[in-house]
Parts: C-alpha cells; sequence; structure tokens
C-alpha cells in the first residue's frame, strides 16, 4: 500500500506541475489586458490598508490588496495610476489560480471512494479550470480571474469542512467567504447559499461560520456605503444602455435627466476620473448625485418586462458565452469544455442532475445543490438590474458554480453507482457464502 500511495502522490504532484505549466503557458501567450477598471485597481492598490480609501473605494479591496504584493508594477503620476510592467499582476492571477484550482482537485479526489475515479475527478477538476472561461481571465488585470479561483477554492473548503467539521476547517471556509465577498461583491448571495446549507446540515463550528458571513456581508455593505462610485458607475452603465437599447431617453428627461446628444457617451465616460473631471459632465453629475439611483430604481419598477428579462433568458444567463480575453486560448491547444449553444447545454445538465440526485439523496448533497441553484437564480435576476453593461461578465462566478456542482453530482453518482456495481460483481464472483454450521 506504500508504493500505491507513493505513487499517486508523484502523480499528482507531476500533475499539478503540468497544469500550472499550461496555466501560465496560456496566460503569457498575449499581451496583458489593461481596461480602466485596472487603473482604478492601481490607484487603490497605492492607498494605505489603513485608510478608509482602501476598504470603500469603487472596487472591493482584496485584489489591490494583492497587487500590494508588487508595488513597482504601477506608479502613481500626479495623481494619475500608470502601469510599469503589468506581467506581475498577471502572475499573482496564475499563482491564486494554480493553488486554489488544485486543492479544490484534491479534496474532491480525496471525497472519492474508487482510485479510478480519484484520478479522474483530479483530472476533470484541473481541466475545467484551463477552459478558455476561466483561464481566459488569467491576462485581464480585472478581478475575474482571482474570483473564480476563490469560488474554487470555497468549493474545496466546504467539501473539506463538510468531510470532518473541525474547528480549523471551519475557520478555513469562513477566510475563503471573506476573500470571495471581498474580491466581488456578486459573490455574496452565493456564500450565503453555501454557508446556510453547512450550518443547516453540518451545524458543527456553525459560529464561526456565521461569524465569517458576516464579516464578509460587512465589507460588501460598508465599502457600497463609503464609496459613491460603487453604485454611480453601475447606475451611469444602466441608464445609458435603456436609453440606446429601450429608448427610455423620453422617461429619464421627464425624471430630470439632462439629456443631450452627448449625454450616453459622457455616461459611459472611463475611466471614473474622467467622467468626474470632465466639464461638459457637471449637470449630469449633479443630477446623477442627486436623483441617478432613485431614478434607477424607479424606472426598474415600473419596467417590469424589462427587469425580468433575465427569466426569460434564464438558460443563456446560467450557461452563457463567456466574456474573458480567449482569443488567445481558442487558437492554442487548450479547448473549449462546453460548446454554449444559446443554453441548450444547461438543460442537458439540469436533466443530469436530477438523474444525479436520484442517485446520490445524501441531505448535505441535496441542501448544497438546492442552496447553490437558488444563489445562482437570484443572481441572474438582480444583478442585470443593478449593471446591464457586461452581464456574462459579472455571471461569470455564477455559471461557474453551477457548473462545478453539476460535476460534483455527476462524479458523486458514477462513485456511488461504480463501487455497488463493483461490490455485486465480487460477490458474484466469490459465489454463496457457506452458512456456519449450527450445534
Amino acid at each position: 500500500m506504500g508504493v500505491g500511495v507513493s505513487w499517486s502522490r508523484i502523480g499528482a504532484v507531476a500533475g499539478a506541475a503540468a497544469y500550472a505549466a499550461a496555466r501560465l503557458a496560456a496566460a503569457t501567450a498575449g499581451s496583458p489586458v489593461i481596461t480602466p477598471d485596472s487603473f482604478d485597481y492601481a490607484r487603490q492598490s497605492h492607498e494605505s490598508v489603513l485608510s478608509g480609501a482602501f476598504w470603500g473605494s469603487q472596487h472591493p479591496p482584496f485584489l489591490p490588496l494583492l497587487w500590494k504584493l508588487d508595488p513597482h508594477g504601477s506608479f502613481m503620476s500626479r495623481g494619475v495610476p500608470q502601469f510599469l510592467d503589468p506581467r506581475p499582476f498577471v502572475a499573482i492571477n496564475v499563482a491564486v489560480g494554480v493553488a486554489c484550482w488544485v486543492a479544490l482537485a484534491l479534496v474532491a479526489a480525496a471525497a472519492c471512494r474508487r482510485p479510478a475515479v480519484k484520478a479522474l475527478v483530479f483530472v476533470l477538476v484541473l481541466l475545467v479550470s484551463l477552459s478558455p472561461d476561466v483561464a481566459g481571465w488569467d491576462a485581464d488585470l480585472l478581478s475575474e480571474s482571482v474570483g473564480l479561483s476563490l469560488t474554487a477554492l470555497l468549493a474545496a473548503a466546504a467539501i473539506h469542512y463538510a468531510r470532518k467539521p473541525e474547528r480549523l476547517r471551519a475557520v478555513a471556509v469562513a477566510v475563503v467567504v471573506v476573500a470571495l465577498c471581498a474580491t466581488r461583491d456578486s459573490s455574496l448571495l452565493f456564500c450565503v447559499a453555501v454557508v446556510a446549507a453547512l450550518v443547516l446540515v453540518v451545524r458543527a463550528q456553525w459560529a464561526i461560520l456565521a461569524a465569517g458571513l458576516v464579516l464578509a456581508a460587512s465589507i460588501v455593505l460598508w465599502g457600497n456605503h463609503a464609496s459613491d462610485q460603487r453604485w454611480k458607475v453601475p447606475v451611469r452603465n444602466s441608464i445609458a444602455l435603456a436609453i440606446v437599447n429601450e429608448h427610455a431617453g423620453p422617461w429619464f428627461a421627464a425624471h430630470g435627466l439632462p439629456l443631450r446628444v452627448e449625454t450616453v457617451p459622457l455616461l459611459m465616460e472611463r475611466p471614473t476620473i474622467a467622467f468626474e473631471s470632465d466639464p461638459r459632465a457637471a449637470q449630469l453629475r449633479a443630477w446623477i448625485d442627486a436623483h441617478g439611483r432613485a431614478t434607477w430604481y424607479r424606472y426598474l419598477l415600473t419596467h417590469p418586462g424589462y427587469t425580468l428579462w433575465p427569466l426569460r433568458s434564464l438558460p443563456e444567463q446560467a450557461d452563457g458565452r463567456p466574456a474573458g480575453n480567449v482569443g488567445y486560448l481558442e487558437s492554442s491547444t487548450l479547448f473549449r469544455l462546453t460548446p454554449y449553444r444559446h443554453g441548450v447545454v444547461f438543460w442537458v445538465e439540469l436533466a443530469l442532475a436530477v438523474a444525479a440526485l436520484a442517485i446520490v439523496r445524501t441531505r448535505l448533497v441535496v441542501s448544497l445543490t438546492a442552496a447553490v441553484l437558488l444563489s445562482a437564480l437570484a443572481t441572474i435576476v438582480l444583478v442585470p438590474g443593478l449593471d446591464r453593461i457586461d452581464i456574462q461578465r459579472h455571471l461569470i462566478a455564477t455559471q461557474l458554480s453551477i457548473r462545478l456542482v453539476l460535476l460534483g453530482l455527476a462524479v458523486a453518482a458514477v462513485d456511488r453507482v461504480w463501487l455497488g456495481a463493483l461490490g455485486a460483481s465480487l460477490a458474484r464472483l466469490r459465489g454463496p457464502r457457506a452458512r456456519p454450521a449450527t450445534s
């Protein structure tokens, strides 16, 4: 058995090393992608961690905190951030991704009973993370890559805790929940769902899990309260898109919006500092400060067809096309694991999930599946109402959580059926057992 364990460890180390090399090669195959949001993250990374501006800035604080590991990658010039060498920031994305996904692969494999299934799960998890809709974000100087990686790490921590609910494992879940919510606000519903399922079913160490969730929610809520830009930018995006796509300009003009020819370009002006300092936007800024958020929410309430649009295209939202920097990945040896044909794959996966649940009917599996799918549904409905720009970009972690749940169900079903079939086969080979003689 010692030799078997040794070979399994060697295989895991070799597989992880090959995976890390493949992910790094894919991320560095092209140039780093710098967007207007990248400059906002760079500016935030130069704030002191003891300042309110760092924790209550336009974006959540975890990615800028990671960027502090390389203080020379960017610099401030007269209050404007500039990038000197963005490659270390790509390396951070890759390092976090490799660590989180290898952890999930190891934990998921350890949860299986058959050695062949363990090996299969280890490879499958790493292949999922090499698909363009996950690894395609590594070269982008945005929070998507780290957010997806932490989503995988939360899945690993939850499985590890559920198998043996010790205090340190509960602390690990709580820490990952805080890190994930401090990376992307939209992950809060997913974290609530996972923690709620663990607390209701496992129950042990529930106070630690609850404390982590409360801290995570506090970071999200305080950040949105402390920084006006947390809501101003999404409101600007949403109003501009409603004017262009829904011809809602007259409605907003009737509610005080200074509607002119340049209104939409000004609403979409990036980076944020450009809009805030543009003299042409002075009247528009005043209206947004005083009435923007309330007017947008009023529009959502009075236009239910627009607000509930995500429900009409639920399969596409739950299993949509990735929005990452996937051009160089599509031309490489990596391949897309999901064909993304207008949500058809979603219905196939859902049918397979129902079949798997019929086989694996443990209380924890059913609760986690229901919690994640309900949180995904809530996120799909709520996020487009808060920011209509790049909807698929905001929903990538939700799509990944659905994919991981369905993959986990399939693996659990295969593991159980395989083990049961193998046991039955062995019993037939051995023949009927002789009954002990009775005196």
